[in-house]
């Protein structure tokens, strides 16, 4: 009897905390807001690495205006140093790792966008709707909303930065099947019908018909490439003549063409970092360094750069002279140094201070993730460092995933996990030490390639979480300047989303992989609204109860309105610009994102009215 009016002093206002949203906290008084991001459930659930709001209110005891403007400013410092580090790993681990992956299952660019890099960039957003945070958000209008950023942001951002030549085919198939997708899924939440598992199956189903259609595109053009090639023989075995040599040169033509989307190549691109204790560099580093032009006037393409000599790379260094530990110590500590005393040497001041900011981010990425690369010496090859990953990247990779699976805290850091982590130094001790008595520090080993796996799981891990923080701490900026929580969704949590995979399709194409970023930026909105949702539908039990509104949200209408426009626009442009990805096509994509942004804003300020209908409730 007592514990009962303990509980009822405590919450005298019957609040349901297992039912409350975190977000939620905002609303009451700053005093309160300690005790609420304790008792509400959702708080732990919602926290990756970090119970922000137990951080803010309860350790930092914020009570005053003031103080919560200065934390916002740096969360922003913390916003821009997982963006950073995203930006590295990207740059320096996961795009070499894609390339190599795709080349090895033989696939051409634009399938291993669609597929590889769609589901990288992807795959933390279709978790995240099936974990209990999204169980009661506008998940409908989460998805598009991330769709709408990539397509206009990541795709805007490439556009511009990089014009090319888009591969026609692909792209209107790809576009007209995201209509298909939108249409789909917009049809099965709108209809009088409560949701059941059937429709999640709907959706899935057609992602997998999505992905028989690009592998069948695939074969189909490599038959016709083999086809052309005996044409051409054939005709080359004809007694010459003019009419011969013109039938000749058109299908060598088409030839050209189709096999320029025929596999992935590798290519070199720029001077990247090499074992200064090896060779030095005879090249400017500042020369071989992405040059971006900016402005409004499309610059001509350039050349295509050479090809990856992969065994020339892999053995320049080797010599059977050379000790099998030769400059083991010095190999390590250059491999682990984050700043590139090279480059050091030709830039500013400016330059070396960022260089000293992101120098701790680059040192923890450095000795998480093996590095596999075809496009540098060795391979990316480091003896020592690499004998040191296979421990260190298991053992951190198992403890990161079991703490945020344990989703327990101590004030506000969550409880590492070490109890499934330590048992992996039973095998990758030994297999370390053997690795390390086997191999040379002057090549890479015949197995070097199985060091993929850690780099693609080590990746994907680091990825997923700082798009996790990214996403809540962009809502808790949003939620301090007094925008509501759907809002927040459809502009900050969905900016947030697309920033790891604006920074991926950027970062490919700026290295010359156009078509591979043309796949990503179609093919990841393809699958976060089928699969993303189809597994929500299918799994969430909570998704399929009562009506499907919620799902929608206040500004559901509205992203799906402007996908539409986004995707016909972009219909429009390609046919008008002959398939070539222009300047001024990115331009346009800014500029219509910062309408869907401008009209959010007018609806969540009740300036203008969403596209949706008002609900009402007809009297019994």
């Amino acid at each position: 009897m007592n514990n009962s009016l303990e509980s009822q002093n405590d919450n005298p206002f019957g609040i349901r905390y297992d039912e409350m949203s975190c977000f939620a906290i905002m609303e009451y008084a700053f005093e309160e807001r300690c005790a609420l991001a304790h008792k509400v459930h959702e708080c732990d659930i919602v926290s990756t690495l970090s119970n922000y709001f137990s951080l803010l209110y309860c350790e930092l005891k914020i009570r005053r205006r003031i103080e919560e403007l200065i934390a916002l400013f740096f969360i922003l410092v913390i916003v821009l140093g997982l963006m950073v580090i995203i930006s590295n790993v990207v740059d320096s681990h996961f795009s070499p790792m894609l390339k190599i992956i795709a080349m090895k299952l033989g696939m051409s660019q634009y399938l291993a966008g669609t597929t590889l890099v769609a589901l990288g960039n992807t795959l933390p957003e279709a978790l995240a709707n099936m974990m209990p945070v999204r169980s009661d958000a506008p998940m409908y209008s989460i998805s598009i909303s991330n769709s709408l950023a990539l397509i206009l942001v990541g795709g805007g951002m490439v556009w511009y930065l990089k014009p090319f030549k888009m591969n026609s085919h692909n792209t209107m198939r790809d576009l007209l099947y995201l209509i298909l997708s939108c249409e789909l899924l917009t049809f099965l939440l709108l209809r009088p019908k409560t949701i059941t598992p059937r429709d999640g199956i709907y959706l899935i189903i057609l992602y997998a018909l999505y992905l028989i259609l690009i592998f069948t595109d695939l074969i189909g053009l490599r038959l016709t490439i083999n086809s052309l090639r005996r044409q051409i023989d054939e005709a080359y075995q004809m007694s010459a003549s003019g009419k011969r040599n013109d039938q000749i040169r058109k299908m060598e033509n088409t030839l050209k063409e189709l096999e320029k989307d025929h596999r992935i190549r590798i290519h070199q691109y720029g001077n990247k970092k090499r074992s200064v204790s090896w060779r030095g560099s005879s090249e400017h580093p500042l020369k071989s360094s992405r040059r971006i032009s900016l402005g409004f006037a499309t610059p001509y393409p350039k050349r295509e750069k050479p090809e990856v000599n992969f065994e020339a790379t892999r053995t320049v260094l080797y010599s059977r002279s050379n000790s099998r530990n030769r400059f083991l110590f010095s190999d390590f500590l250059e491999n682990l140094m984050p700043i590139d005393l090279e480059l050091w040497e030709f830039v500013g001041n400016m330059r070396r201070f960022l260089m000293i900011l992101k120098a701790p981010l680059k040192l923890i990425c450095t000795l998480f993730l093996p590095v596999v690369d075809y496009e540098i010496y060795r391979h990316g090859w480091c003896k020592l460092l690499n004998c040191i990953q296979i421990i260190t990247t298991p053992l951190i990779g198992i403890t990161l995933l079991h703490s945020i699976m344990s989703n327990e805290f101590t004030g506000f850091v969550i409880i590492p996990q070490f109890a499934y982590a330590q048992w992996s130094l039973c095998i990758t001790v030994p297999l370390a030490i053997i690795v390390f008595v086997h191999s040379r520090t002057d090549i890479p080993p015949v197995y070097h390639s199985m060091f993929l796996g850690l780099n693609a799981g080590g990746c994907l891990l680091i990825m997923g979480i700082c798009a996790a923080e990214l996403e809540i701490l962009c809502c808790i900026a949003g939620l301090i300047v007094y925008l509501s929580e759907g809002f927040v969704a459809v502009t900050f949590r969905s900016m947030a989303s697309s920033i790891d995979d604006t920074i991926v399709v950027v970062s490919l194409a700026l290295e010359g992989y156009e078509q591979l970023a043309l796949g990503a930026i179609l093919g990841a909105p393809i699958f976060n609204i089928l699969v993303s949702m189809g597994l929500a539908i299918l799994l969430q039990e909570t998704v399929r109860r009562g009506t499907a509104w919620f799902l929608i949200g206040k500004h559901g209408m509205n992203c799906y309105i402007f996908l539409n426009v986004a995707i016909i626009s972009m219909l429009f442009w390609t046919m008008t610009f002959n398939f070539n990805a222009r300047r001024s096509a990115g331009v346009f994509s800014f500029i219509l994102y910062l309408i869907f942004i401008v009209f959010a804003a007018c609806v969540e300020w009740n300036v203008v009215h969403e596209f949706s209908k008002d609900l009402h409730v007809d009297p019994k």
